[in-house]
């Protein structure tokens, strides 16, 4: 039993079709590389508050694969623990991809998975059912499956207690799913914690057509949802563990405002 999280890459089809291969390889490369040094604990200074027990930067958050456009992660075993570093790499991931303007959508669940790491063999209903979750949704974002939530009580209890850590990374929301009417379930606000120096809008794609303006249209009345709600930065910056501190897209580094109103 394992808890998966699958990310899809969106645009990517069309980046192939019409960016050269060696300018494509060279970006996508450099966005992988970030996205393998993201999966390890951060430098944590002593003292300073941590989700995790764990200062080793060689461990893992979790097991990783990448073909193409597509992101398959998985946790490490079935514990709590190992499922919330999976939901916190899945969310700090998103947020770089996005500062790489590669928008993600995703799915995690949790269920029956057989894994061979050295044949890179991933099999079973988690991995099948967090493809068919991820397809379904129309916007840039992750949704929570309700078998993580059942399989991780004490994580969602906690992120259901108004103001949280937890409640900001993972709020409630009707996601709005292709050809039918939303489904509320948890989120992975990757809004939150961000600093973005030209401002949220500027990491979301053009719409070219009626089906990316859609998935914008969706992201945005998130965007909206969770900045209304006060979701964006924690009220006591020092008091955040290390593993969650602010991420910053820019051409400088911070101090600087956040670039818009989302």
């Amino acid at each position: 039993m394992r808890a998966v999280s699958l990310l899809d890459v969106l645009g990517f089809r069309k980046r192939v079709q019409t960016t050269p291969l060696p300018e494509l390889a060279q970006s996508y490369e450099t966005a992988i590389r970030n996205a393998h040094a993201l999966n390890n604990p951060p430098d944590i200074a002593p003292n300073h508050p941590q989700l995790f027990s764990s200062r080793d930067r060689s461990d893992r958050w979790c097991l990783q694969h990448i073909f193409s456009d597509t992101i398959v992660l998985v946790s490490l075993s079935d514990d709590e623990a190992s499922c919330l570093k999976l939901i916190v790499h899945t969310w700090r991931l998103s947020q770089a991809l996005l500062g790489f303007q590669m928008p993600v959508r995703g799915a995690m669940t949790f269920g029956e998975l057989h894994v061979n790491k050295p044949l890179n063999i991933f099999v079973g209903k988690a991995l099948t059912d967090a493809y068919e979750l991820e397809q379904a949704q129309e916007w840039i974002g992750v949704a929570i499956d309700d078998s993580l939530v059942s399989a991780c009580p004490s994580i969602f209890s906690v992120a259901s207690r108004e103001g949280n850590i937890l409640a900001a990374m993972l709020p409630r929301y009707p996601v709005p799913l292709k050809g039918g009417e939303p489904r509320e379930m948890v989120t992975v606000n990757w809004r939150w914690n961000l600093i973005v120096e030209r401002g949220t809008r500027s990491l979301l794609p053009a719409a070219e057509d009626d089906a990316s303006r859609r998935k914008i249209e969706n992201t945005e009345s998130y965007l909206q949802a969770v900045v209304a709600a006060g979701l964006t930065y924690a009220a006591q910056p020092g008091a955040i563990p290390a593993e969650l501190q602010t991420f910053w897209v820019g051409e400088r580094e911070p101090p600087f405002a956040h670039g818009d109103d989302l």
